[in-house]
């Protein structure tokens, strides 16, 4: 240990230092980055480019992409489109890994999402009338050990083997546990209530922005 007279100077900076490094061990509460701010015009453009494929469907004409785009669509984030008919999720998809540009993501996805999601159904030709599309923009993934470090407002991702999927906080009720939303995440990838507390499941956070349709 270091022997500095006390009251000198390096002492002084020791004892600071040493102060500052339990503080943050004890500390209960950590910094999280905010979620992507999704502005108006933002929200407005990256819904109706989801919207497009299904709106495309409905008009029986070919999806096309719009003039122009707010600025902001250029971002490359995680993106989560979800699909619901009488307020009953019916399918979801996203990109995690590698994500491209909004603007070509949520063109993708919106399509993908009626045809081939990565959880649920496709959906039939007489839901596609009352689809309701909204999406989820995510940032800042990080690893979590377990439901304590899932916190309020966050989405999770639960990683299983083979199997992946996708829990918002929309998809719970107001106040509900982060228990509750890893246990449905569990579900909606096909697992058992409770499989994120094995060790052959990963759970990863993230903060979210959702754009719902109104």
């Amino acid at each position: 240990m270091f022997n500095f007279p006390k009251g000198s100077y390096f002492y002084k900076l020791t004892v600071i230092f040493l102060l500052v490094g339990l503080l943050a061990e004890l500390w209960p509460f950590k910094v999280q980055a905010a979620p992507f701010p999704l502005a108006g015009p933002i929200r407005r453009d990256l819904l109706a480019l989801a919207k497009e494929p299904l709106s495309a469907i409905l008009e029986s004409r070919s999806p096309r992409e719009p003039a122009s785009a707010a600025k902001g669509l250029e971002a490359a984030l995680p993106l989560v489109v979800t699909v619901k008919v009488g307020g009953q999720l019916i399918a979801r998809t996203w990109q995690l890994e590698r994500p491209e540009p909004l603007q070509q993501a949520a063109l993708i996805l919106g399509a993908q999402v009626l045809t081939d999601p990565k959880m649920g159904r496709p959906l039939t030709e007489e839901e596609l009338p009352q689809a309701v599309v909204s999406l989820a923009v995510l940032s800042d993934l990080k690893e979590a050990k377990d439901d304590q470090e899932v916190r309020q407002g966050q989405a999770t991702i639960v990683l299983n083997g083979f199997k992946q999927s996708v829990g918002l906080p929309s998809d719970v009720p107001i106040g509900a546990k982060a228990r509750d939303l890893l246990n449905l995440t569990c579900q909606l990838a096909g697992l058992r209530p409770g499989a994120w507390m094995t060790s052959r499941s990963t759970i990863l956070t993230a903060q979210v922005s959702e754009v719902f349709d109104k």
